[in-house]
């Protein structure tokens, strides 16, 4: 009978030592399943901010050239004035000089 019992707690060790170890896969799969899931979550979070970077960049470079159109628009206009008051002033002169 102690042989029947022997290899019946052989038996039973096998089968617990192998629930361990599945045991232990579960664990290491569980693990690494969570890890890639927050790994996804971190990489869509990662876009979202890039996305909302570039966003502003393109905004703020938008803004930059409108001001620099601005800009460019007073000036133009102030040289035109320049032009139209310089055209008078020499058209001023000549109607002095024939009076």
């Amino acid at each position: 009978m102690s042989e029947n019992n022997d290899s019946e707690i052989k038996r039973f060790a096998s089968l617990f030592s192998r629930i361990n170890r599945l045991n232990c896969f579960f664990l290491v799969y569980n693990c690494l399943v969570s890890t890639q899931a927050a790994a996804q979550k971190l990489d869509a979070d990662e876009a979202a901010f890039q996305a909302n970077l570039r966003k502003e960049t393109i905004s703020r470079a938008q803004q930059l050239l409108a001001d620099e159109s601005d800009a460019m628009k007073r000036i133009k206009s102030k040289i035109l004035l320049a032009d139209v008051m310089e055209v008078g002033d020499t058209t001023r002169h000549r109607h002095a000089n024939l009076d």
